[in-house]
């Protein structure tokens, strides 16, 4: 088929009860973001909408074709406090990793990440053989697989804020090379976290 050029006129509205709902890069030129004060199930009865899409009733469209709006506010990207919140979100999905890294949720981060699951495995492997350890090294080259280009050299400055300061240990037999404590302390017991700082003094 001969290929044409037609007019993009897609857009999509998300609903979301969280403030990073997507991914929003510094550059970005498609999305606006607003707070609604009132909740949504307020205004329309959100399972009727859900079974009116999924019947892709005529009357629904025939609804949404006859709204009034404006073609240049609606092609146009509004700047807005909650976009500025959900970019800098954005920048720092890093958090999440981090938490999910502490909360050995190894799974979770592969399948968000498939071409970090190397890294991914080698941090899981250096938190088991070293008590909750790993090399910085190896959480570095994890966020620069995820975060790609210069957003992965910028953030590894900034990761002893979500594993606290990198430590200087002979736990490898190899040097001294410096560790990240990766351990959500919610899942150790006292009893265990009394023992494993026993057990460090040692190796």
């Amino acid at each position: 088929v001969d290929s044409f050029f037609a007019k993009n006129i897609f857009n999509i509205m998300i609903f979301s009860n969280s403030a990073t709902p997507v991914k929003i890069e510094s550059s970005d030129r498609r999305y606006s973001v607003f707070k609604c004060d009132t909740p949504i199930k307020n205004i329309i009865d959100t399972n009727i909408l859900v079974e009116e899409l999924k019947e892709e009733s005529q009357e629904f469209l025939k609804m949404v074709k006859s709204l009034r709006y404006d073609e240049s506010q609606a092609t146009s990207l509004f700047e807005s406090e909650e976009r500025d919140v959900a970019k800098d979100g954005s920048l720092s999905g890093i958090e999440s990793v981090a938490n999910k890294l502490k909360m050995r949720q190894f799974n979770e981060i592969i399948n968000d990440y498939p071409d970090a699951e190397e890294d991914i495995e080698r941090i899981e492997h250096e938190i088991e053989k070293y008590k909750g350890y790993a090399l910085t090294s190896s959480v570095s080259s994890l966020f620069e697989k995820i975060l790609g280009g210069w957003q992965g050299k910028k953030v590894k400055g900034k990761l002893n804020i979500y594993f606290g300061m990198a430590k200087q240990r002979r736990l490898t037999g190899k040097g001294r090379p410096f560790w990240y404590k990766i351990i959500d302390e919610r899942i150790l017991s006292k009893t265990t976290r009394q023992e494993q700082d026993k057990e460090m003094q040692y190796l």
